[in-house]
C-alpha cells in the first residue's frame, strides 16, 4: 500500500502490518502529515513537512542545529551524516541515529531532514531499530517527491 500526499507532492511504501494513526492536533499544526505505528503499537514513524525555518537552508547548518539540540536534551548521537546521505534524489539531506540513555539499549530514534522545492521535509523513527529498522527502509527507500 502507498501513502500518497497530494498537496505537499510526496508519496512512500507504508511497510506491511503498519497503518496510520491519529496524532494530537499538536502533531497536526507543527507540520505533521502522516504517522503510522506497526500492530504491536511499539514503533512510529512519522512524516512531517513545513516551511524551511529561516537560516536552515543549508545542509551544514542543519545538522550543527541538530546536533546541539539532541547534545542538550540529553541524547547520544549514534550517527549524524549529511557526506552519503540522500533521499529521492536530494542530496542536501541531514540523517541521524540517536538513544535517549534512559531508554532499553535496543529502542533508538532516526531524524531525516530533507529540503525540496522549498519545503523541508522530516521522516522520524522511533522504535526497536533491530526489529524495526527494514520498515524505516521501506519507506526511506520508496520516498518520491
Amino acid at each position: 500500500m502507498r501513502y500518497v500526499d497530494k498537496k505537499y507532492g510526496f508519496s512512500f511504501d507504508i511497510p506491511e502490518g503498519w497503518r496510520q494513526v491519529r496524532k494530537s492536533f499538536i502533531f497536526w499544526v507543527t507540520g505533521g502529515k502522516v504517522s503510522m505505528t506497526p500492530k504491536a503499537e511499539d514503533a512510529n514513524i512519522n512524516v512531517s513537512c513545513g516551511n524551511v525555518i529561516r537560516g536552515m537552508e543549508k545542509v551544514q547548518r542543519r545538522a550543527i542545529m541538530l546536533e546541539k539540540f539532541l547534545d542538550n536534551r540529553g541524547y547520544e548521537v549514534i550517527q549524524l551524516g549529511i557526506e552519503n546521505a540522500q533521499l529521492s534524489g536530494e542530496k542536501n539531506v541531514v540523517d541521524a541515529i540517536y538513544r535517549d540513555p534512559k531508554d532499553r539499549e535496543e529502542c533508538l530514534a532516526s531524524k531525516i531532514s530533507v529540503i525540496h522545492n522549498g519545503l523541508e521535509y522530516v521522516i522520524t523513527f522511533g522504535g526497536n531499530y533491530q526489529r524495526y529498522g527494514k520498515d524505516l527502509e521501506t519507506v526511506t527507500d520508496s520516498f518520491k517527491f
